[in-house]
């Protein structure tokens, strides 16, 4: 019997290793590094995925491939290559063995597929750019928010505070704004509540990374995997509860209003979707991929992704500000020699702050926030850069290593405005900068993140200087990383120029 066991397991062990290895070896499929039985290359990547990744590139090329457990994934380390491969219909697929799809379940803007995924990209785009993109109101929003966390910061006479819980308020107020068409009081325990929610789930990504290997880890009892797992998806089904109840209030209102005099609001990004899923019932019989579930689901991943992204990118812009005060003061003595400090800064002087729009710029490029980007994956079997790629395989970018290439950058692993600007001192971008990815499935928000971070950042430099313990504040090279590289907690001071 010991010996049947024995054999098995060889038999076994040798078909994982013949196919796996030999693909590789034989060429057909891109380089990378060997790996574990079982486990692959799992263990040598949790931490820093990206750092890691960034170090194989420099021995195996520009096109690698790992295993993460029986899961294989493809990572590209060139912006050229990236853009080509992205843009291609094949590569929109997403990873449904992602922990987010057991909730999505291909629904919502980011896990969708297909036609699904088209139809609501197009609705999505359109709606937020009617409602708010480039008009006057959804600024004077923004700027009502800093003008409000201006005086949270100023109340504390340059005393040391902590940032994120008074920042995340102030960006998701944004979001707020375009999606629910309400603003909560900083006060209001249901709102607080939800941010927090938001933040403890993407705090847990990290933790989850051995789930994209093996997903049954999800549900393997008495394992610190479960547990998290659990308490993961308790958080999920607690802000969708949130959600529900505010669309349950538009459809509500909507029904009154159209009771009363048949006029429709589209005042916000629910009530767009409602009008719309009305147009389908009335053309098709049927609200068709218009369903509640689809308007939810496309509501969770707007404020999510509307509020994190946006809020962690400015505390690493608080940070670098303290780190690196020399390039504060010339943002400063730019905004004063063009703006002065007796009116807020709007967009239209984005023109008159170019040293500003760098730093920011570059704050992006140093902070490289989702530095692998969201996983895709291919629908069918392709080559890529001359390699085979099997269907279904997973396909990142690294956006981390294409953000510290130093064939590109003249001081990588440094905060240096000039890196985007040329001898004239005009904007310039470098393929190799994608903070917010690249092809057919690039950041939706993108035109909306790039107004706060502008607006935030500008108007926050013009009335405070930040200082802080250039020794305790978080290096950017020294972050755990999830799905997300989050700054950690962290204290600085508003000192009010005068």
């Amino acid at each position: 019997m010991f010996t049947i066991v024995v054999v098995l397991f060889l038999l076994i062990l040798s078909l994982y290793i013949w196919k796996t290895y030999f693909p590789i070896l034989s060429g057909r499929l891109p380089p990378g590094p060997a790996g574990l039985p079982v486990l692959g290359n799992l263990l040598s990547m949790i931490g820093n995925p990206p750092k890691v990744l960034a170090e194989w590139s420099q021995k195996y090329g520009r096109t690698i491939s790992v295993h993460l457990g029986g899961r294989f994934m493809v990572v590209l380390h060139d912006p050229e290559l990236a853009k080509n491969v992205l843009n291609d219909e094949n590569t929109t697929g997403r990873d449904q063995n992602f922990f987010l799809a057991d909730y999505f379940k291909r629904g919502g803007l980011v896990m969708a597929e297909g036609e699904l995924w088209k139809e609501q990209r197009r609705f999505a785009l359109s709606t937020l750019r009617n409602l708010g993109m480039g008009k006057s109101w959804l600024e004077d929003a923004i700027l009502a928010e800093i003008a409000e966390l201006t005086e949270v910061f100023r109340a504390q006479s340059g005393a040391p505070i902590e940032p994120r819980p008074h920042l995340v308020l102030s960006v998701s107020a944004v979001i707020c704004a375009l999606v629910f068409g309400e603003r909560f009081e900083r006060s209001d325990k249901k709102f607080l509540r939800l941010c927090r929610l938001f933040e403890e789930n993407l705090s847990m990504t990290g933790q989850l990374f051995p789930v994209l290997a093996f997903p049954f880890l999800k549900y393997f009892p008495l394992t610190p995997m479960r547990g998290l797992w659990k308490r993961f998806c308790i958080n999920l089904e607690t802000v969708g509860e949130f959600c529900r109840s505010l669309i349950a209030d538009h459809q509500a209102k909507r029904m009154q209003r159209t009771a009363a005099d048949g006029t429709e609001e589209k005042d916000d990004f629910i009530n767009g979707f409602l009008a719309e899923q009305a147009k389908q019932v009335e053309k098709h019989g049927s609200k068709m991929n218009f369903e509640d579930q689809q308007l939810l689901l496309s509501v969770l991943n707007l404020f999510a992704a509307g509020t994190e992204t946006t809020t962690s990118t400015l505390l690493w812009g608080i940070i670098f500000m303290a780190q690196y005060p020399e390039i504060q003061q010339k943002v400063q003595k730019e905004i004063d020699d063009n703006i002065g400090r007796d009116r807020a800064i709007r967009l239209s002087d984005k023109g008159l702050l170019k040293y500003a729009e760098a730093t920011i710029l570059d704050v992006q490029r140093l902070a490289s926030l989702a530095p692998l980007g969201v996983a895709h994956t291919n629908y069918q079997a392709m080559k890529i850069d001359g390699f085979d790629v099997p269907e279904r395989s997973l396909i990142n970018i690294n956006i981390y290593a294409m953000h510290r290439d130093g064939k590109v950058w003249k001081k990588p692993f440094e905060l240096c405005p000039e890196h985007f600007l040329d001898s004239d001192g005009n904007i310039v971008l470098p393929k190799a900068f994608l903070p917010f990815g690249v092809g057919k499935r690039s950041c939706a928000g993108e035109a909306l993140a790039k107004m706060e971070l502008y607006l935030f950042f500008t108007n926050f430099l013009q009335i405070f200087t930040i200082e802080g313990d250039r020794e305790t504040l978080p290096r950017h090279e020294n972050v755990p990383v999830g799905f997300l590289r989050l700054p950690p907690a962290f204290k600085v001071r508003f000192i009010e120029r005068r």
